[in-house]
């Protein structure tokens, strides 16, 4: 983290820390600094992107109105499936409201698997989060195969990449044509072992200004 700092002058960390026994006018312990403290000082920084550790408690509902403000965020929760994951969010200690759920528009799915004897991390799934009627409800676009260890399309029509193109001005066809050529990108960089946070940075940045510009 310090090197992703020093590296990219235009990065903003914070690390939450306990307090001290004492106890300020406040009631909180004094010089005590949590997720929350941090997220609501980003807020003042206008930031394109935050990322927050793992949530487990009221700060998630700080990630959520961050959310529903514009702020592009992204963190991990423990949970086994997409299913104990709203769960978890919904219910105590993190309580968020069903009808902040809309502006979520992803949950990746991430567990360790044997792949050939060996134990190994695997996204198992993707999916895209849909709120209708107080209800939350999810579309599984890309599911894991266990048997040729590859990751494969299984849902139809996406809602993420219909918004994707209608803020380009392209049809869905252009949009799926845009994501092939991304694909592509990124798979001449693990070619190339490219791996390092810098030598990515650089080569997105390359593409964007030869492509996209």
């Amino acid at each position: 983290l310090e090197q992703l700092v020093a590296e990219h002058p235009v990065v903003f960390s914070w690390e939450a820390r306990p307090g001290s026994g004492e106890r300020g006018p406040d009631g909180r312990p004094v010089n005590e600094f949590t997720l929350q403290d941090g997220m609501h000082a980003s807020f003042r920084y206008a930031l394109d992107r935050q990322i927050v550790g793992e949530v487990r408690g009221r700060e998630a509902q700080t990630l959520f109105q961050a959310m529903n403000t514009g702020h592009t965020t992204y963190s991990t929760l423990h949970a086994g499936s997409v299913d104990q994951a709203i769960n978890r969010l919904t219910t105590d200690p993190i309580n968020v409201p069903v009808a902040m759920f809309g502006a979520l528009d992803l949950i990746v799915i991430q567990q360790l698997q044997y792949v050939r004897g060996r134990m190994v991390r695997r996204c198992t799934s993707l999916n895209e989060v849909i709120v209708e009627k107080n209800t939350i409800r999810w579309n599984k676009l890309y599911e894991w195969d266990p048997v040729s260890d590859s990751f494969k399309r299984t849902g139809n029509r996406s809602l993420v990449i219909e918004g994707i193109a209608y803020m380009h001005g392209w049809s869905y066809e252009e949009a799926l044509e845009e994501i092939e050529v991304r694909k592509e990108v990124l798979e001449k960089m693990i070619s190339e072992d490219v791996r390092h946070f810098m030598e990515i940075s650089e080569k997105i940045e390359e593409f964007r200004r030869e492509y996209v510009y």
